[in-house]
Parts: structure tokens; sequence; C-alpha cells
């Protein structure tokens, strides 16, 4: 059970009655709530403060160490393969 699923339950509220507390379709809420749908940045900014509950607890990010070649412009050796990349981690990175 998600975060949001244990909140609104806790507080018995229905996904229509959250939605309408932060702006947003209740079938967006139900799909969030059930893990089948990611908010937008600023929708998860509205959820967190509605409910009190961090952004990272609500919608913890997945535990991998190297981005995928797909997340990275020109995959593990194009160019994204510099010092500057954000697609590298710092131990990885070299001067």
């Amino acid at each position: 059970m998600t975060k949001l699923a244990e909140h609104l339950n806790e507080h018995s509220l229905s996904d229509a009655e959250f939605a309408a507390k932060v702006d947003c379709d209740r079938s967006m809420i139900s799909k969030i709530k059930v893990g089948k749908a990611k908010p937008s940045l600023d929708l998860a900014l509205k959820i967190s403060r509605e409910t009190g509950i961090s952004v990272e607890a609500l919608f913890p990010l997945e535990d991998r160490s190297e981005p995928s070649p797909a997340e990275c412009p020109g995959g593990a050796s194009g160019p994204a393969n510099s010092s500057s990349s954000p697609c590298l981690s710092p131990e990885v990175a070299t001067p």
C-alpha cells in the first residue's frame, strides 16, 4: 500500500475528496494511489503539503546506482560521458 493510500484510509478521505483538495482529477489520484501513475512535480508538492508527508516518502525514487544509457544522451560512451555530465555519479567522474 502506498503512503498516499495509507493517508487517505487513515483520514477517511475518498479519492474525489482528496482530489478536490489538491485541485486534480479523481482518476489521477486513484492511479497515483495504486502506483499506476506518477504525479507531476507540482502535484507531488501539493499532495505533500496536504498530507504533511515529504515528497521523498510519498514517491520514493528507484534505487539505481547508474542511469540506463537511454537516460543519458549519447549512451554510456557518447557526449554525456564527461566529467561535467549529470549522468555520471561523482565517484565515476574524472577531473
